[in-house]
This record gives C-alpha cells, sequence and structure tokens, in this order.
C-alpha cells in the first residue's frame, strides 16, 4: 500500500495495516485523500458500490439461509454526491471523503472532511 501510495505522489501518507484502524503510523493529509479518492472513483466497480443505497445478501450456512441488508452509512448520497467513504476511529475522529458532480455545471469535486467533532457535523460539514 506504501508503494502504491508513493506512485500516485501521496507523500504525505504512510500506512501500517490495510484495514486503517488507529495506529500511531497510519498518516495521511487531506490532499492525499483526495488524489486516492480520485483513483479510487476511476475504477466502474467501486463507483458503483460506493453509490449503492442498500445491499441485499444472501447468507447460506448449511441448511440455513437468511437474508441481510447492508445500508450505506453515507447520509448524504444523491443530489450530486456519488460516493465515497465514512469513517470513524479515535485517531481521526469523524470522516468523510464525498466526490460531488454535476455534469451540467462541469463540476467534479472531491471534498474530504477529517477530524468532525460529531457524526452529526460531519453531515453538516458536507452540505
Amino acid at each position: 500500500m506504501n508503494n502504491y501510495a508513493q506512485k500516485l505522489n501521496m507523500n504525505h501518507t504512510s500506512f501500517s495495516n490495510p484495514h486503517g484502524l488507529t495506529h500511531n503510523q497510519n498518516l495521511s493529509s487531506v490532499y492525499d485523500l483526495a488524489i486516492l479518492s480520485a483513483k479510487a472513483m476511476q475504477n466502474e466497480k467501486f463507483r458503483k458500490i460506493v453509490r449503492t443505497q442498500n445491499h441485499i445478501a444472501t447468507i447460506i450456512n448449511g441448511k440455513l439461509t437468511r437474508q441481510v441488508i447492508y445500508k450505506n452509512t453515507n447520509k448524504v448520497l444523491g443530489n450530486g454526491f456519488i460516493g465515497l467513504k465514512t469513517g470513524t476511529t479515535s485517531g481521526a475522529g469523524n470522516c468523510i471523503s464525498l466526490n460531488f458532480v454535476n455534469l451540467k455545471k462541469e463540476i467534479d469535486v472531491m471534498i474530504i472532511l477529517l477530524n468532525c467533532s460529531s457524526d452529526k457535523q460531519r453531515w453538516e460539514d458536507s452540505n
């Protein structure tokens, strides 16, 4: 991951684990996260996943079958917001990476918010 980050010129980023949970060596900047977000949104399958509001999965365990509904935690999907990623850790606080697109006005913007004071503040700041 660190090698790929360097290839993307994410010069203020270092990863110590693949899941991104709190670790004192997991570091990044708003700029680097915008680079990574823009790169991820170039992948059609990724774009489809992050803009999905709900997904129903069938879980099969031997003879038992059940359905689970997964709900996207991104509360601003729609109205031009087409994804991207929410997250909360003790080190980074409430964070969100958003992609806003308005094709009529030729706008395609990445919005990165880090260390919002609360979950509520994250959504207020993103609008």
